[in-house]
């Protein structure tokens, strides 16, 4: 079970630069966690495709593309700002991608005009780069030769989309039978038949199935920072053997599933289990639903449905992976591979804000649900520090450390993070003033934002001492959070900085906090402090599990806690 916790986490600004995975146990019928897909081709989807969503809990990425085939594809615009309205209106069900566009890549500044499109499709919400099959299969230069994904031309919007913390998902490629006669045995038979421009078999002067899969190769060795999501397992759908050779040689590559399972399918049921489970953090579900004109909104909605459950029931079901594969599968690779999903995702309010036949409740209702939750003040009282310890997950990354905390009433607080063979990261608050330290900046003093954002969360009694960090609170609506309905709180301080509080609204326990916070290199950031893994200690609740969520990373903090202990105040001062 995931809840609520008493003090937010805090996280030194200096690994605050590049994204969410959940618990629990599932059946083999009905996943209990939230799933994404990594792939989907959506027009404005209508609202019960919406409240489908919530009923499988499930959000997508919304991929556009370049297709000079396709009046609408054939150009960034209007698609662009198509797929960043849908996001908006989904209430953050659906995040979307930015088309990558060759278009005059031999005319003079098209490199730089392109980055610069690309970076303000990044700054307007796009989570990633799109790059797709017309380069390598028809794009020519002015001499009329094929241009190849690892042509030199390419490198400067790469390099930039790398630098940016960015991940490029590239659909290079047609599967390995596109380049051989129609077979009606072929799982892209009914494909090709409908779409014979794709079927290469008809075009022998383009270049070959292994001449792209290789330029490919060459563009991932060429940048070893590009995190690179080959879509439909890397058009090397045939053979598992192909992808895990590539995957073996590539630390920045990984593959996403989108319409290939009949691929899968079709090969030796154990091999592609050992595939799966040794490849397990480096494959995203995606399924590749195309849904653009919505003309029967409700088949359109059932057909997506059951593409669901039917991907589900293989993974889960005819593979029996494991729990913890299915969840990297479904849920946490996307998370990982993809950064720019939690700012995607994590701050919009979901559109089942308002649901009718329940009306809002009032705000000191909320607020006296959550205190009572807490052990009342009695409980809150009975607590005058704590002091934990346990590990980092830095899920983006993969990457793992120590954690260590102490907390002393009313609001001081230190946290720890060592990352072995890296440094140690610190960031505390001594009741007035708040500090953190860095390898990149050394030891600081925080002012201004910054220490107004520390001193908030370092609230010992938060339920206590609500209404003085906030003198306005307004009930925003309702919402869920992962599996939870939740009520949102509208927190404001008297210097007008404002929060958002997620309350369950079955236990009265507190979900989340969003905030904006101020990084030492002065960028500014919408983020999360999730709580789970609720458990009593002394009478009290705490969580055992927070979770930390930026546009570009995610941490995960698992500590065990102890409370009443002594701790000295030194360990909430700055190093001298």
């Amino acid at each position: 079970m995931k809840q609520a916790a008493l003090p937010a986490l805090l996280l030194p600004a200096a690994a605050m630069l590049a994204l969410f995975a959940p618990p629990a146990v599932e059946s083999a019928n009905t996943p209990d966690f939230e799933r994404i897909d990594a792939h989907a081709h959506l027009a404005p989807p209508p609202p019960q495709f919406l409240q489908m969503l919530d009923r499988q809990r499930i959000r997508i990425l919304n991929v556009t593309l370049i297709d000079p085939q396709v009046p609408g594809f054939d150009t960034p615009e209007p698609q662009a700002s198509w797929a960043a309205k849908i996001a908006l209106a989904s209430g953050g069900r659906i995040a979307w991608t930015s088309p990558f566009d060759p278009t005059g890549f031999a005319a003079s500044g098209w490199a730089r005009r392109e980055i610069h499109r690309l970076s303000a499709d990044m700054h307007r919400g796009a989570v990633a780069v799109k790059m797709y099959k017309p380069i390598g299969l028809c794009l020519k230069d002015a001499a009329g030769k094929y241009v190849l994904p690892d042509d030199p031309v390419f490198s400067p919007p790469l390099e930039a989309i790398a630098a940016g913390g960015a991940t490029l998902l590239a659909h290079l490629s047609e599967p390995r039978s596109s380049w051989r006669p129609l077979d009606p045995a072929d799982p892209h038979y009914g494909y090709y038949q409908a779409n014979p421009d794709w079927h290469m078999f008809r075009y022998p002067d383009r270049p070959s199935w292994d001449a792209i899969i290789a330029a490919r190769d060459r563009m991932l060795a060429a940048h070893p920072s590009l995190r690179v999501v080959g879509c439909h397992l890397g058009s090397m759908e045939h053979d598992v053997d192909e992808v895990a050779r590539r995957l073996d040689r590539y630390p920045n590559f990984a593959i996403d599933t989108a319409a290939r399972l009949s691929d899968l399918q079709r090969q030796p049921r154990a091999k592609v289990r050992r595939f799966l489970l040794k490849y397990q953090d480096r494959v995203l579900w995606g399924t590749d639903l195309l849904e653009l004109k919505w003309e029967d909104a409700a088949a359109a909605t059932a057909r997506c449905e059951a593409a669901y459950q039917h991907d589900w029931r293989y993974f889960a079901s005819e593979l029996a992976l494991p729990p913890t594969v299915l969840r990297k599968i479904f849920r946490d690779n996307s998370l990982r591979w993809i950064p720019g999903l939690a700012a995607g995702f994590a701050p919009a309010v979901p559109h089942t804000q308002s649901q009718p036949g329940r009306p809002l409740p009032a705000v000191d209702q909320v607020l006296s649900r959550y205190l009572q939750a807490m052990g009342g003040e009695r409980g809150l009282n009975g607590i005058a520090t704590l002091a934990a310890t346990g590990t980092v997950s830095v899920v983006t990354y993969g990457q793992w450390g120590q954690y260590r905390e102490f907390a002393k009433a009313p609001r001081s607080l230190r946290r720890t993070f060592r990352f072995p063979g890296y440094a140690s990261l610190d960031r505390a608050f001594n009741g007035t003033r708040g500090w953190e330290e860095s390898p990149e900046y050394g030891v600081e003093i925080l002012s201004g934002s910054r220490l107004s954002a520390v001193r908030r969360l370092s609230e010992f009694r938060l339920p206590l001492t609500i209404r003085a960090v906030y003198p306005k609170i307004t009930v925003k609506g309702l919402a869920r959070i992962d599996e939870f309905d939740a009520v949102i709180l509208d927190c404001r301080t008297a210097a007008g900085e404002q929060d958002q509080l997620w309350f369950d609204q079955a236990s009265g326990l507190l979900l989340a906090v969003d905030l904006s916070e101020t990084f030492a290199n002065g960028v500014v950031q919408r983020i999360r402090y999730q709580f789970e893994d609720y458990r009593p200690v002394n009478g009290v609740p705490l969580a055992h599990r927070i979770r930390y969520e930026s546009p570009r990373m995610i941490w995960v903090v698992t500590r065990h806690v102890a409370v009443n202990v002594p701790v000295d105040e030194a360990v909430f001062e700055p190093p001298t």
